[in-house]
């Protein structure tokens, strides 16, 4: 009984398998040169590693395709090796759908400005783009300046002569400076496990359960913020908001109580809200988003730079 259950599942897989390369895009990316794959399994001998090795294991397939393919699952990766080819995907306002992998990020990031597609995504993009221009990032030095000296003054302070994981050390204070200026607030294992993909099978792991709960502090944390900064909207009668459709002239200093006019993020998305009815949900999506973004960004590469 248990031999012919094993026979039948087999047999299954393989036909799976060969439906999924009769396929017309399926054909198109067999077409793209990379490692011999396994059938079902695909490439996923090079995943069972630990990160290092598979960086490695890559390097040494891009240092001879300027694209290649590998297959884990019956699912197909493209990895894209030269900045010429990856100009043109960035470029593009068209092809803006994630790959399959970005649904790890939906239970914390929703669907923000990274995991979004079509119109909302366009939308989304409208919105946020003045909150990143050059004039308004600019009023931000001094805070970056601030925790630069806070991070500098901790190395100096530290009792250990060697810092085992400076990606945290940097992340901290990283995640410090985003959380002022992004909010005016002053304060991987399973991307590389894909039978872990399967939100249930992931969910009855321990790694799903402590998932699930420090889900719950990071939206906690971001509601926080939100409700606090729209409170303070409130009892300031909104003034704050109305200065940004009309700041020509004024005066950069000392707006209605605070140290400067800092044209915050989210304050950009909190006058949104009362225009277009952007709910906490949607504001909380993308401020999820941006400090997950920058926090991994900048968190990397300032533990390069040092």
């Amino acid at each position: 009984m248990i031999v012919a259950l094993l026979l039948t599942c087999l047999f299954l897989a393989l036909l799976y398998h060969y439906i999924i390369h009769l396929g017309r895009n399926v054909r198109l990316i067999d077409r793209i040169p990379g490692p011999m794959a396994l059938p079902i399994l695909g490439n996923l001998q090079a995943w069972n590693a630990s990160p290092e090795k598979m960086w490695y294991y890559l390097r040494s397939f891009m240092s001879t395709y300027p694209i290649l393919k590998y297959w884990i699952f019956g699912i197909p990766n493209i990895c894209i090796c030269t900045p010429d080819h990856m100009e043109k995907i960035l470029n593009s306002t068209k092809h803006i759908v994630k790959g399959f992998n970005y649904k790890l990020l939906k239970p914390w990031l929703g669907e923000g400005l990274l995991t979004s597609k079509g119109m909302k995504w366009q939308k989304r993009r409208k919105i946020l783009t003045p909150a990143f221009h050059f004039s308004i990032l600019k009023q931000f030095v001094e805070i970056l300046i601030e925790e630069g000296n806070r991070a500098a003054e901790s190395l100096k302070n530290t009792e250990e002569s060697v810092i085992d994981d400076l990606l945290h050390f940097t992340s901290h204070h990283t995640l410090n400076a985003i959380s002022e200026t992004s909010m005016g607030i002053s304060l991987q294992d399973a991307l590389f496990r894909p039978w872990l993909y399967n939100e249930t099978l992931f969910n009855l792991t321990s790694m799903g359960r402590a998932h699930n709960k420090y889900l719950n502090i990071l939206h906690s944390f971001t509601r926080k913020i939100i409700a606090e900064r729209k409170l303070y909207h409130e009892q300031t009668e909104w003034r704050y908001l109305k200065h940004f459709e009309n700041d020509t002239g004024m005066d950069d200093e000392e707006v209605i109580g605070i140290k400067k006019k800092r044209m915050a993020m989210l304050d950009i998305l909190i006058a949104e809200s009362r225009n277009h009815g952007l709910s906490d949900s949607d504001i909380r999506e993308e401020v999820d988003t941006f400090v997950f973004e920058v926090k991994k960004v900048r968190g990397s590469s300032n533990c390069s730079n040092i």
